[in-house]
């Protein structure tokens, strides 16, 4: 536990230095550099995240994640391992949110209380996204993503657009 805590500071300490010395971005240039950064690693881990939910359900219990994504490709083809893609997309604002507070926060606080702010909105914001993600990856069933939500907030309430959270 002791070494965890001084590796943990120590990380603190490099990235705050890296931070402190990084020239600041112009608010623009922050939001271009934030959504090419979320959707470029959305698109290269969306597959190993619709395979890791598969794998999560009942349905696909037992396997390995070759044999997961072998069944997907097989099934849903190339398609079926970028399940839930839309709603993935539509949680970049809350990326380039998150990452355009960031040197405003800075200048006010620390770097770590200004990274719990900042993800705390990001948060917000992604939750019900990531909720029809979710369901979509775990296959449900053709279901569209307005369904979902529909669905969502008719049978348990508006509220657990956030369950979750």
């Amino acid at each position: 536990f002791h070494s965890s805590m001084m590796f943990f500071s120590l990380a603190i300490s490099v990235v705050g230095s890296v931070l402190a010395s990084q020239p600041e971005l112009a608010a623009g240039w922050r939001a271009v550099a934030a959504t090419g950064a979320y959707i470029s690693a959305t698109l290269l881990t969306l597959p190993l995240d619709v395979i890791k939910t598969r794998m999560q359900t009942s349905h696909a219990s037992g396997r390995s994640a070759w044999q997961v994504a072998a069944l997907i490709m097989r099934k849903e083809g190339a398609a079926g391992l970028f399940a839930g893609v839309w709603p993935a997309m539509l949680m970049a604002p809350g990326a380039v949110l998150q990452y355009s507070m960031m040197d405003p926060l800075r200048a006010r606080m620390s770097a770590v209380p200004a990274s719990c702010v900042a993800a705390f909105v990001e948060i917000t914001i992604k939750c019900p996204f990531e909720l029809v993600r979710t369901q979509l990856q775990g296959g449900a069933g053709g279901s569209a993503a307005r369904g979902i939500i529909a669905s969502t907030i008719m049978a348990p309430g508006f509220i657990w657009l956030w369950a979750g959270y």
